[in-house]
């Protein structure tokens, strides 16, 4: 478990793994999500799905 201060945002919020944060944007805007702060690749993607979960999207490293 992580736990992160985040001004704003004052619940937990799920961490997802996915290949290409703008793709998973707009396949999660058309399934009802909306963006909460976007900042791009590398840095805060939250969204929340349409029953209130917030959830960051990020890119994993491959080495």
């Amino acid at each position: 478990m992580f736990v992160q201060e985040n001004p704003g945002l004052n619940q937990i919020v799920m961490e997802y793994f996915v290949n290409n944060v703008e793709d998973a944007r707009y396949y999660l805007e058309a399934k009802g999500c909306k963006v909460i702060k976007w900042a791009g690749k590398g840095r805060d993607c939250y969204m929340q799905d349409p029953f209130g979960l917030t959830f960051n999207l990020w890119v994993e490293k491959k080495d």
